[in-house]
């Protein structure tokens, strides 16, 4: 008997947490303002080129790119916003489709969170205030954005609960963090328009969740920040 098909929520969670995308640092690309922005993930520097994920469409075809194609790029680290110009030198398919991308020299860095936030893939469960699941998107130690079926609304201002659980050193501590939803970002992953994200704000945590949130955000943004010094090091 076949397997029943994963749903939309077990997807991204497959693809966030196994595909290593969760440990590559993710950049937003757009040919300028206005146009959408497509999410790409660093694969590598080198000199002043780097080289990214092709950009993919919801239906899965790949976004037209085509050499000498300037595109503006931008990407959050630590609390700060970073937005930079790129040059598209080639488009290669092999052994999956990528671009080489040169760095210009201005990079742009604006402080737009006061607590730092980590990428991660933690499936758990949000009372808000029937249980559903959940996939924790990213991680700081005084909020979450996490993601739900695109089916399930959430109000700015609710308030929530996330019951979770964490590994720092070797010790998985049990959570139940209390907040509020903030933010409703709707399905802003283009990979998986029947997801929406919705950013929360921690409350009345204890010193134990404190500790335990800022030791596991920190032990992941370690593989972030290295990331990001090696490529804005190269412009």
């Amino acid at each position: 008997e076949p397997a029943p098909p994963e749903s939309p929520l077990e997807l991204l969670r497959r693809d966030y947490g196994t595909s290593s995308d969760a440990h590559r640092l993710a950049i937003s690309i757009a040919p300028n303002e206005t146009d959408k922005a497509f999410t790409v993930q660093l694969l590598g520097a080198h000199g002043q080129t780097i080289m990214v994920t092709a950009p993919v469409r919801p239906d899965g075809s790949l976004v037209p790119v085509l050499a000498g194609q300037t595109w503006l790029c931008r990407t959050f680290q630590m609390t700060s916003a970073f937005r930079f110009s790129t040059i598209a030198l080639k488009v290669a398919f092999e052994p999956f489709p990528h671009l080489h991308l040169k760095l210009q020299r201005h990079v742009e860095q604006r402080k737009v969170r006061a607590s730092p936030r980590a990428k991660v893939s933690v499936p758990r469960e949000l009372h808000a205030p029937d249980a559903v699941p959940c996939v924790v998107a990213d991680l700081s130690s005084s909020g979450a954005r996490i993601a739900v079926d695109a089916s399930k609304q959430l109000e700015r201002g609710a308030e929530v609960r996330l019951v979770t659980s964490l590994q720092v050193l070797k010790s998985k501590f049990d959570l139940s963090l209390k907040g509020t939803v903030v933010n409703a970002l709707g399905p802003s992953d283009t990979r998986h328009p029947q997801i929406a994200f919705f950013g929360l704000k921690f409350s009345a945590l204890g010193e134990m969740d404190s500790l335990v949130l800022h030791g596991f955000v920190s032990a992941h943004l370690l593989v972030e920040f290295h990331s990001l010094w090696q490529m804005l090091s190269m412009a």
